[in-house]
């Protein structure tokens, strides 16, 4: 052992392997993120993994919030992208910017009404009525077809909500823009522009916070690139 074996470092990492051998589903997002991590420097990739070590050891009610996810997509999900990983990622920006508990746990669930067969009622019944409504201010409106018409509501409505669902918007749009590059032509500017308008209107609500300037970087970086 580098450390002593009952020291505070070596029990947090024997608790984490515990919770990666018990649990595959958490394990596979365990792979993923350093599947993730390739090219990264070896700094950046300490950085996620411990974020992720910080997520998965950080309270009982998070460790629900994170099974309640896997359980979600894994029976009833229907969005073939990485959901789950998504989500985890999501919710370690806010977690490790201090941002409290209700916020972590909302991001974890925030497209497990979108993204599967949960409801808000579903969510109310495990985490409360404060969490859902976080959640159902950040599921957008499938109703509308025009898509410029429901990404501009789905902005309008986590604005409206306030800052607990901008600060998890605002680590969505983030975690969504590495992957902006796949994208061509139309959908690419409509992704920009959606971002954009984001940017402007969460300004007035968290602009002075640490999570607008992560955003702002990340704008500013995706049209410099464009």
């Amino acid at each position: 052992y580098l450390t002593t074996k009952d020291s505070e470092t070596m029990q947090k990492q024997i608790r984490v392997f515990e919770k990666l051998r018990d649990n595959p589903d958490l394990l596979k997002e365990y792979e993923n993120l350093k599947s993730s991590m390739d090219g990264k420097s070896f700094r950046e990739y300490q950085e996620r993994k411990y974020e992720f070590y910080h997520l998965i050891l950080n309270s009982d009610k998070v460790d629900e919030a994170i099974n309640f996810l896997i359980k979600s997509i894994n029976t009833s999900g229907h969005n073939p992208k990485p959901v789950i990983f998504h989500c985890i990622k999501v919710a370690m920006l806010p977690l490790g910017l201090d941002y409290k508990e209700d916020i972590i746990i909302a991001a974890l669930l925030h497209d497990t009404i979108e993204d599967s067969q949960t409801s808000h009622e579903d969510i109310k019944r495990k985490f409360g009525q404060k969490i859902a409504d976080i959640v159902e201010a950040l599921t957008f409106n499938a109703s509308i077809k025009n898509r410029n018409e429901r990404d501009k509501e789905e902005v309008d409505k986590a604005i409206k909500f306030g800052k607990d669902a901008v600060v998890i918007k605002a680590a969505d749009f983030i975690d969504n823009s590495y992957f902006y590059y796949l994208t061509e032509n139309e959908l690419h500017k409509h992704l920009i522009d959606k971002f954009k308008y984001f940017l402007e209107s969460s300004k007035p609500i968290v602009g002075k916070e640490e999570i607008y300037k992560k955003l702002k970087y990340r704008f500013e970086k995706i049209n410099h690139e464009t």
